[in-house]
């Protein structure tokens, strides 16, 4: 019987990014989030930590020309975690850092499928990301 050959996936490393150096993109999947699910989100990490760090990506200097220079990184994946601590007041946030997305679609492609496995998008939110 032969084996198969798996591939390796390396995991890239997390680190503690001030909330300050994240750009929020405005036109991210999604618009709406339920002050009741952050709060119970805002508890969760309050007593457990952040489960999954947040995804960034250096920030796109040509996507977003007036972004301020403190500003480094524009976030791909996490939004409700990113909110989640600051709701908490906490300075900084557990995330990894993805030099490999180099442009919007591939962004938007991982947001989608973050946010499809977290909470359900609202139909207009859906609707929106296709």
């Amino acid at each position: 019987m032969a084996e198969e050959a798996q591939a390796i996936v390396e995991t890239p490393p997390i680190t503690q990014i001030s909330l300050r150096e994240i750009l929020i993109p405005a036109d991210r999947q999604r618009q709406k989030v339920s002050d009741a699910k952050l709060a119970e989100l805002a508890t969760s990490i309050q007593s457990h930590g952040l489960m999954n760090p947040i995804v960034l990506c250096p920030v796109d200097r040509v996507r977003f020309p007036d972004s301020p220079q403190h500003i480094k990184f524009q976030l791909v994946a996490g939004y409700r975690r990113f909110l989640a601590h600051a709701k908490l007041r906490r300075q900084t946030i557990p995330a990894t850092m993805r030099d490999d997305i180099t442009d919007r679609l591939e962004q938007e492609e991982m947001e989608l499928d973050e946010n499809l496995l977290r909470e359900n998008l609202t139909w207009q939110e859906e609707i929106a990301a296709k």
